[in-house]
């Protein structure tokens, strides 16, 4: 038995209020260590996709991984159905794995 994950190309995005589960594209290759948070904007939200590493083959048997670029930020836009790929600011120390992501909203905020 192999103990090896799979990889899931692309997301799945749940809708509660009206049943629906949809398959996203993703914009890029199977990554795995890797952070995708919810942000509540607008009336929908985005998707925020951070960090990560991406094999150098797909069936990622004997593949080497290689650190996602924290240069650049990919955001789904979820009314619109789309990715984004943003530039971040400032500099990141390269070959950061294994993190997480949270978000709190700040309850003195006027915004979603």
């Amino acid at each position: 038995m192999s103990c090896a994950a799979k990889s899931f190309q692309g997301f799945a995005l749940e809708n509660g209020a009206a049943g629906e589960l949809k398959q996203l594209d993703s914009p890029f290759k199977a990554v795995r260590i890797n952070a995708l948070v919810y942000l509540p904007v607008e009336e929908v939200g985005i998707l925020m996709f951070i960090g990560g590493e991406v094999p150098s083959v797909v069936s990622e048997s004997n593949a080497t991984y290689t650190s996602n670029s924290w240069n650049y930020a990919q955001v789904y836009d979820i009314s619109a159905g789309k990715w984004f790929h943003h530039r971040t600011l400032d500099t990141v120390v390269q070959r950061r794995t294994e993190l997480c992501a949270i978000v709190h909203h700040d309850a003195s905020s006027t915004t979603c």
